[in-house]
């Protein structure tokens, strides 16, 4: 007999899954349209160094959606509505040379803006930097350099030093530019295999904990340690334990924060962040506990506290390090209640990168690119 019901939430079904996709498709439009109002003006300004040339072949451009013109060493660099103009040069010599780039534009409220970054010649960081400038750039024609400055650079967790530059002599009324540092970190994949691995560490000391307890927690243990032994523990399901509260409530809980923490300190959202608290539950109940039978209240206590209780104190971390002064006692405090985001985020700054630009307004009289024209004249 065929359900009636079935095909009304089929068609809901369908009907929600095509208001996402349209979603979706609008801000990509959007952002696709915002691009293609922009050609981009590539000039690398010294010879022998051509590394934005090089990208465009490469197809580095390509995602942009934007016209693209490799300019010539006696083509003339200017400035206008429409075209965001990009520079390259290098300086320095044998292993100290440093990659300068420049980027001019004129944002949705007729300023004349200037971006200017420098990095290590080959830093692996390169096309990371160059892809977030240009966007800023992008996204700035719309509105103005300074709203996509804060709100699509400054507000994010991975900017740093970010400060405002005021016109000497004149009321802090006056701004004259930015200058912020980006901390890039390891790839999404990076952090994939570094949330598996840590998940996998924290269940290991908490093995190394059940069996000090040993004595305590023979009492649940219903399985023999062999390959049989797992096959029915998969096949009686789960269960409800009986275990006291602070084992139950307390402890799982607890573990579902530092998982949950762990997660969201690799990059990771609320949503994944409780995805993978549940993965780390169910590592738990079927590798850790492997005498026991899944225990039904640990799978829901453990993922359930993790994004309630864990995302609550990750905000604490943040406002607590927001608002107090640098030292000891905030670094305690920060630690205490994210203890995953301070390891997390001094193991990206060993690994990771990071680059200061500079975002200054210029007189729209300067339209012409002068680095270019020194260095033409070396």
């Amino acid at each position: 007999m065929i359900n009636a019901r079935y095909y009304p939430m089929k068609g809901m079904i369908r009907k929600i899954t095509l208001s996402i996709l349209a979603i979706l498709l609008y801000f990509s439009n959007s952002f696709a349209e915002e691009a293609s109002r922009y050609s981009i003006a590539l000039f690398d300004a010294t010879a022998g160094f051509s590394i934005l040339r090089d990208l465009r072949d490469d197809g580095f451009f390509n995602s942009l959606s934007t016209q693209l013109r490799y300019l010539a060493s006696n083509q003339e660099i200017s400035l206008t509505s429409g075209t965001i103009t990009l520079t390259s040069s290098l300086t320095g010599s044998g292993g100290t040379e440093t990659a300068n780039f420049a980027l001019l534009g004129i944002d949705g409220g007729n300023h004349h803006y200037r971006i200017s970054w420098q990095l290590e010649r080959g830093s692996g960081i390169t096309e990371d930097a160059l892809l977030r400038m240009l966007n800023l750039a992008i996204n700035s024609g719309s509105h103005t350099i300074t709203d996509a400055f804060l709100e699509g650079i400054a507000s994010q967790s991975d900017v740093h030093a970010f400060t405002v530059s005021y016109a000497s002599g004149e009321s802090e009324s006056t701004i004259t530019g930015y200058t912020a540092t980006i901390e890039i970190g390891p790839s999404p994949r990076h952090y994939f295999w570094r949330t598996t691995a840590e998940l996998v560490v924290l269940n290991s000391f908490g093995l190394i904990n059940y069996f000090i307890n040993k004595d305590a927690n023979m009492v649940d243990w219903e399985y023999q340690p062999n390959w049989e032994g797992f096959k029915r523990k998969i096949t009686d399901g789960w269960c409800l334990d009986t275990n006291n509260f602070r084992t139950n409530s307390l402890y799982h809980i607890y573990a579902g924060i530092i998982y949950y923490q762990t997660a969201r300190s690799n990059n990771y959202g609320p949503l994944a962040s409780f995805i993978w608290s549940f993965a780390g539950s169910t590592f738990w109940e079927y590798i850790g506990e492997y005498r026991e039978q899944v225990s039904t209240n640990d799978q829901i206590f453990t993922p359930m506290g993790g994004v309630i209780f864990g995302e609550g104190l990750r905000q604490l971390g943040l406002y607590a390090e927001r608002s107090m002064r640098p030292g000891i006692l905030r670094g305690f405090v920060c630690f205490v209640l994210d203890p995953m985001r301070i390891v997390n985020r001094q193991l990206d700054r060993w690994i990771g990168d990071a680059f200061t630009f500079n975002v200054s307004f210029i007189n729209p009289a300067h339209s012409i690119i002068t680095e270019a024209i020194v260095e033409r004249t070396r």
